[in-house]
Formats: C-alpha cells, sequence, structure tokens
C-alpha cells in the first residue's frame, strides 16, 4: 500500500494552529444559518457543521472521532454551545441525510460507478508514462477534484491505482515478451545462472557502475560497454515502451538480486531485465564520455603544472643569458669600431662555452616564457593513447551542427592511427583550433606545410572532449551527451501552435506577414539608431565604416551613495530585536483587546459579566516577554458553575511560554549545548536573559516525554495476519535503504561488567527518492525501541 504521506491525499493536521482554525475551520454565516435549518439539536447542528468544514477542507466526508478535538472545540465555540455539547448521531438515517445535504450545499457529487470510471481512465492514462503509485493516485484526486466529486477512502484510491498500474505493466510486459525468440529468452535468462564457485551471477556484473576516469577503470568499462552490447540487440522490443517506464523497470531490477528476479513471471522477469540492459548501456556510454572529458583535462592541467615547473626551473638559465647579453651590450659600447666590437663579442661569446648549446638555451627559455602548454601534453596523452581510441571508436560521436570540420579531423586521426612517422602531409582544415593550437600543430619545412601527428592526436581529442561537454558533439545511445536535436518537436506537432505563439508576440501568423512584419520591424529599428547616432557617445563609425562599441559610462554616484558602507545596510542586529518586540507588543495586545472584549458577555444570555479584578500574566515569545493584564470575570447565574469567577485570559495561555519559543528551544539544544541554546537565542532574537541552559534543558525534556506520550504502545510483531501469509504481503513501492549500528558507552568509573554501561543503537533509512531520517536509542532504557522504529519507517512510506 502507498504512504498517505507521499501522496496529496488531503487529511488533519494533527494539532492544527490557530492560524488554521479561524481560516479553514470557521463558519459563515450563510453555513451557519444551513446547519441551523437543517438540524434539530445541539448536537446534530455540532456534527453537521464539523462534517460540513472538513468536507470543505478534506473534500470528503471524514468519521467523527477522526476530527481532531482542537477543531471541535473551535467550531463548539463558534457556534456558542455548552461544552458537554458532542457531535454525534443516534441513527445512520439522520447522518446519510446530512451527507447529502452538505454535498448538495457545496454543489458536490458522490463518489460513483461515474466517478469512479473517471478517475480509472486519468490514472490508466497517466500509467502509461507514470510508475509510482503515489503519483497515480495524485492524479486521481486531481481529475476528480476538477470534476467536482467527493474523494473515496484512501485505501480505495490505492487500490484503484495499483490495478490500472498493473493492467497497464501487464500489456507492456506481454508486449516485450512477444517481440522475443527463444533464444533472446535463454539469453537473459542466464543471466540469473548463479555460478557455484564465485557464488555470482551475470546479473551482479550487470549493476556495476562507473568509476574515476583511471586508465585501468577506462579499459574495464569499455570491456563492461562491449559485454553489454553484446548481450544481443533485443532490447529492440522495448521500443513502444515509454523512457520513464523503461527507467523505473531498470531500477526496481536493479535493487533486486538474481534469486528474487526469478520469482517474477517470464513477461515481468524479460521485461525488468531488458529495461535495465538498455539503461546499463546508456550509463556505460554516459560514464564514458565523462571519463573522456576528466581525462583529457586532467592531461591539459598536467601539461599547464609541467610548463609552470620548467619555467622555474629556467630562471637560472635566463639569468645566465642575461648577463651574456649585458656584456655584449657593454663590449659594443667599449670599442671604437664595428670591426673591434664584432672581435669583442665573439671573444666573449667563445668563453662563454659552445655558441650551439647558448642557441639551444636561448630557445628553450623563450618557449618557457610563453602560456603554449600544448607541446607538453604528449607525453601524458600517450599512455592513454590506444585506450583512448578505443573508446572513441565506440562511442562514435556524432556532430550536431552543420560544422563537421572536427569529425573529419577526427576521421583523419582514425586512418593514421597506426601511422608511427612524426608528420602527416597534406592539408587539414582545423578551424575549431585556437592559433595556439594551430602553431603547435602545423610545420613548415621546404616550403611545404607539414602536420605534427602527435600534437594533431591530441589537439583533436581535447576537442573532442570540449564539444561532448558543450553539446556540440552528441553520442547515440547515450542520455547526458544525447543529439538535443531528437527532443525538438516536429514540425506536425508545432503547426498547431503556431497561431498561439504568434498571438502572444504580436506577430502575423502567416509566412509572409510574418517576414514582412520583421522587416518592418527591423526597418524602424535601424531608422531609430540612425536618427540618434549623433547624441550616441558609445557608438562610433570610423571612415571605414568600422563601427567600434565604446566601453558604456556610469553615471556619477550622488554623494549619499558613496558614503554607505556595508555595514550601515539595512537593520542592525540591536534595531530588528527592537522593532520584532515593538511589532509583536502592538500586535499580541490588540489581538488580547479583541478577545477579552468576546469574551465579556455570556454566551449563553448574551448577559455582561461582572469584572472582579486583574492580575498581570507574564506571557514569553520569540519576541520578548509580555506582561498581559489578565481580568477574572464573574461567571453568569444563568446556570450552574464549579467556580464563582474564572480568568479568560488564563484559560486561554496554559503555558507562559509560546509554541514557537518551545519549538526552538527543543530544536537548538537537540543540535548543540543547553548554554549554547540560550545563547544563540539571546544573540538573535529580543528574548532577554530569561533562558538559561537549565530553563532550556527543562523545556527540552518536557516537549520529549510529550512526544513520548504520543508514541503508540510497544508491539511484538507490526503486521497484521498470520505469519505463514505475510509471504503473499505486495512488495514496497520502491527500494528503502536502513543502515543500523551500534557501540558501547562505559564509565570511566565501571566496576563490573553488568554494570556502568549502555549500548546506544543509530541509524538511518533513506528513501529511493534520497530522503533520509535518523534515529537512536538506547536499548536496554528504551521501553519501546521496535515501536520507535516502526513509527518511523511507517512515515516514510
Amino acid at each position: 500500500m502507498a504512504s498517505i504521506e507521499r501522496t496529496a491525499y488531503p487529511r488533519f493536521k494533527r494539532n492544527p494552529s490557530s492560524h488554521d482554525l479561524n481560516e479553514l475551520h470557521t463558519p459563515t454565516e450563510e453555513e451557519t444559518a444551513f446547519a441551523q435549518k437543517l438540524a434539530r439539536s445541539p448536537t446534530h447542528l455540532l456534527a453537521l457543521v464539523i462534517l460540513l468544514k472538513s468536507f470543505q477542507r478534506l473534500g470528503y466526508l471524514p468519521k467523527l472521532e477522526e476530527v481532531p478535538p482542537a477543531i471541535v472545540s473551535h467550531l463548539r465555540g463558534c457556534l456558542h454551545l455548552k461544552p458537554e455539547v458532542a457531535p454525534g448521531y443516534e441513527e445512520a438515517r439522520t447522518l446519510y441525510r446530512h451527507h447529502r445535504a452538505i454535498r448538495d450545499f457545496l454543489s458536490v457529487k458522490a463518489y460513483g460507478k461515474d466517478a469512479r470510471h473517471l478517475a480509472i481512465m486519468a490514472v490508466y492514462d497517466a500509467a502509461q508514462t507514470m510508475d509510482n503509485p503515489a503519483d497515480l493516485i495524485n492524479v486521481a484526486l486531481e481529475t476528480l477534484v476538477k470534476e467536482r466529486y467527493e474523494l473515496p477512502a484512501f485505501s480505495a484510491l490505492d487500490r484503484l491505482a495499483r490495478r490500472v498500474r498493473m493492467v497497464v505493466n501487464r500489456r507492456f510486459w506481454n508486449s516485450v515478451l512477444s517481440h522475443l525468440t527463444e533464444d533472446d529468452r535463454a539469453r537473459l535468462d542466464a543471466l540469473l545462472v548463479i555460478d557455484l564457485r564465485t557464488k555470482r551471477s551475470p546479473f551482479n556484473r550487470l549493476k556495476q557502475l562507473p568509476k574515476q576516469p583511471s586508465l585501468s577503470h577506462l579499459q574495464e568499462w569499455l570491456d563492461q560497454l562491449e559485454w553489454l552490447v553484446a548481450l544481443g540487440e533485443a532490447t529492440e522490443a522495448l521500443v513502444g515502451l515509454p523512457p520513464l517506464k523503461v527507467q523505473h523497470f531498470a531500477a526496481e531490477a536493479k535493487a533486486l538480486d538474481a534469486h528474487e528476479m526469478k520469482d517474477f513471471t517470464l513477461p515481468k522477469r524479460a521485461t525488468l531485465l531488458l529495461s535495465l540492459i538498455q539503461r546499463q548501456r546508456v550509463q556505460a556510454r554516459d560514464g564514458l564520455a565523462l571519463m573522456l572529458i576528466k581525462r583529457m583535462n586532467k592531461i591539459q592541467q598536467r601539461g599547464k603544472e609541467e610548463l609552470e615547473r620548467l619555467r622555474v626551473g629556467h630562471r637560472e638559465k635566463t639569468a645566465q643569458l642575461v648577463s651574456i647579453l649585458a656584456d655584449v651590450v657593454t663590449a659594443c659600447e667599449s670599442a671604437p669600431t664595428d670591426a673591434e666590437a664584432g672581435h669583442l663579442v665573439k671573444t666573449l661569446l667563445a668563453e662563454k662555452g659552445d655558441t650551439g648549446q647558448l642557441l639551444e638555451d636561448c630557445e628553450t627559455v623563450v618557449a618557457a616564457s610563453s602560456d603554449n602548454y600544448q607541446p607538453l601534453l604528449w607525453p601524458y596523452y600517450r599512455s592513454y593513447r590506444s585506450t583512448l581510441f578505443r573508446l572513441i571508436k565506440r562511442l562514435a560521436p556524432a556532430s550536431t551542427t552543420q560544422d563537421q570540420s572536427l569529425i573529419a579531423a577526427l576521421n583523419i586521426v582514425l586512418e593514421n592511427e597506426d601511422r608511427r612517422g612524426d608528420t602527416l602531409a597534406g592539408a587539414v582544415d582545423l578551424p575549431f583550433a585556437s592559433e595556439r593550437w594551430q602553431r603547435t600543430v602545423y610545420r613548415i619545412e621546404d616550403s611545404a606545410v607539414l602536420i605534427n601527428r602527435r600534437h594533431f592526436e591530441v589537439c583533436v581529442f581535447t576537442h573532442l572532449a570540449a564539444e561532448l561537454k558543450s553539446g556540440d558533439l552528441s553520442i547515440a545511445g547515450s542520455d547526458e551527451y544525447a543529439d538535443y536535436r531528437e527532443q525538438l518537436l516536429d514540425w506536425e506537432q508545432c503547426e498547431p501552435l503556431v497561431a498561439d505563439y504568434c498571438r502572444e508576440l504580436e506577430l502575423p501568423a502567416t509566412a509572409q506577414e510574418f517576414v514582412a512584419g520583421l522587416r518592418t520591424w527591423l526597418d524602424e529599428t535601424a531608422r531609430q539608431v540612425d536618427a540618434g547616432y549623433t547624441e550616441n557617445g558609445q557608438l562610433v563609425i570610423d571612415e571605414h565604416g568600422k563601427p567600434t562599441l565604446k566601453r558604456l559610462q556610469g553615471r556619477e554616484q550622488p554623494a549619499s551613495v558613496k558614503e554607505l558602507e556595508a555595514a550601515e545596510l539595512g537593520l542592525t542586529l540591536v534595531e530588528a530585536k527592537s522593532l520584532l518586540a515593538g511589532v509583536q507588543r502592538t500586535i499580541v495586545e490588540e489581538q488580547i483587546t479583541e478577545y477579552l472584549a468576546e469574551q465579556s458577555a455570556c454566551p449563553e444570555c448574551d448577559k455582561k459579566r461582572l469584572h472582579k479584578g486583574a492580575h498581570t500574566i507574564v506571557y514569553r515569545t520569540l519576541f520578548g516577554k509580555l506582561q498581559l493584564s489578565s481580568p477574572r470575570l464573574f461567571n453568569c447565574g444563568c446556570r450552574p458553575h464549579t467556580n464563582r469567577t474564572f480568568s479568560p485570559l488564563a484559560q486561554l495561555l496554559t503555558e507562559r511560554k509560546a509554541p514557537e519559543l518551545f519549538y526552538l528551544e527543543a530544536k537548538f539544544s537537540a543540535l548543540v549545548s543547553y548554554g549554547m541554546t540560550a545563547k544563540l537565542l539571546e544573540e538573535v532574537l529580543p528574548v532577554g536573559r530569561e533562558i538559561n541552559a537549565a530553563t532550556a534543558r527543562n523545556h527540552a525534556l518536557k516537549i520529549g516525554e510529550r512526544l513520548e506520550s504520543e508514541l503508540g504502545d510497544e508491539q511484538v510483531f507490526f503486521i497484521e495476519g498470520c505469519e505463514r501469509d505475510w509471504e503473499g504481503l505486495p512488495r514496497p513501492d520502491l527500494p528503502l535503504t536502513v543502515g543500523i549500528d551500534g557501540g558501547y558507552v562505559h564509565s570511566s568509573e565501571q566496576t563490573s561488567k553488568t554494570n556502568g554501561w549502555f549500548e546506544v543503537i543509530v541509524g538511518k533509512s533513506m528513501t529511493a527518492e534520497g530522503s533520509s531520517k535518523c534515529f537512536g536509542f538506547v536499548n536496554c532504557h528504551d521501553e519501546k525501541p521496535k515501536r520507535r522504529l516502526f513509527e518511523l519507517l511507517k512515515s516514510q512510506g
């Protein structure tokens, strides 16, 4: 059964707020008159209004005992009924008559055969692409609400969604099976055969995920993709399945083991296996493409690091060459004639060593002083060369644009894979490469342009990775790197939308008028630009007709803006706390004044109550401590009372602290120490110094005790029915991962093995969607460990 918490099925809040009570559960004059006209007793009046307001809130008629007491009490007060009046019906006939009256009053139709058919059709259409029962239930809810039908019980919608989902899925499963031959079925079943020696099946290999882009992992994943492709083209049977269905079937198969897969019927088993194979092929291609991108980025990073290392290593050599140059300049200045200067220079260079070595040192320093790291990439690329060739052949990237130059260059690289020469002859167009890359790749010898084969390969693979990442290249059978054009609508699908689209943009909808309108728009814009050219200080057109756009000059800022500092923006913490305290005081005083004015008259006879006196109530809130005047009133004598006097405000504020303050104290106390909690609240909120470590601790314990009291009773088992029938229970919707661990806490003064220690059990449960919750308890002291874990898992579905 799907969890109601994961659906949009309306239900009551356990503790509705005062805002909800006033906004959602307060009857209007028309509603009150409707109920008073129909009901014949205060009991029926209260019950009818409760059902009416509940129906408006929920969309269905709940049982009276399911309505929270706070709502019952609020409506009793709104109707000015006595506290002892309880909602209820002596006869079912009266209850059903009120049900019909409420539906008629709200113009809502009862849930019946027509509504069920409508819900089934909506769920059937949605089940063609959706598979999560919670999503299907939400579709049924939306349809019923839109058509103004009463909502059925959640269990009825759950059964409906599951049955329709099963019908749709069975049709898909049978359709897939009908496309498979006996050999295909045998090949799929062979994936579930467990090797007695390794205790593993090919199904385990099928569920593997990509790893880091190292050389060994690249080769492993190429082997994995080739193995997946070698499983055959039986995935053509999945052509009629929507992509979301295939993804769900694959996720379901991935969460199971080989033994559990064998328990399914042949159509479902074959469909789940084929879906998993297809999704794993897609993810393998995505993983390999990502590995290519990461590896080429790493190679470029290593080249940049090598360039920086060369710069550091050549600093001494650079200093030597600069020193030689300084000596040469000095010799030239001191020599009286050019001949003597030349003789001194030659003598000086001969003293410094071999002139050929000096020339080589100069070339090395010049190369290291530039930012051109491209010639340094080959050593880091070489070890991956054969694997990258194998990878690119398997992925077979294609261009998503009209520019095919990179694909043409790749084909040349592949054609020369086994070539060992340093250069390639012939012209190769590299418009995609930067000027630095072109200087690195091209070489001129004897007036002929040659291509450095090694640098050419690195250049092509580097740009392959870059264009895969940008979307200019695509990989067939991939997901992350698929051709985006395949997801665009065909013209047949776009054509019916053209008229509305053009109407929204205020453009003509016919081809001729559309082009004419654009030309008119462009001409008018051009005329406006021409007319304002003389006053346009940012655009300049020189005598050759070349336009130049200057940098836009900002406006001069006012002196007040220049003097403004970041610390002066907005409210300071002290100002915000003071402002919040004042706003809180004003709002609460107005609310209290209105509330006391309503309590000044007796609700039974409308006689004004007499005042006995007043006292002050201190009420602590998130935004300050408030001192409220609480008058004491005499009870009216129209009926007997236990006490002669009462305080309306004291009855309203049974706790002298606001629930929000309780909440923050408990929340932060669970995260940090009680002292830190008190300091944090005092620092950011105007709570004063009323909160300290002791009060934070006491209030946190008080809330903990209340939550503990709301926890259900402990049970031995939480699954209903006979243990023999447990195997027949429906499987969960999606996988739920639960991790549990434990540890022992020992006292430093422990003297025996039985005393001075306790065991702590902690864990975390995570749903398939990724949401998680943590839990923990001390097993030897907790009286309800099973109930605590059961309620947590139940809240996650």
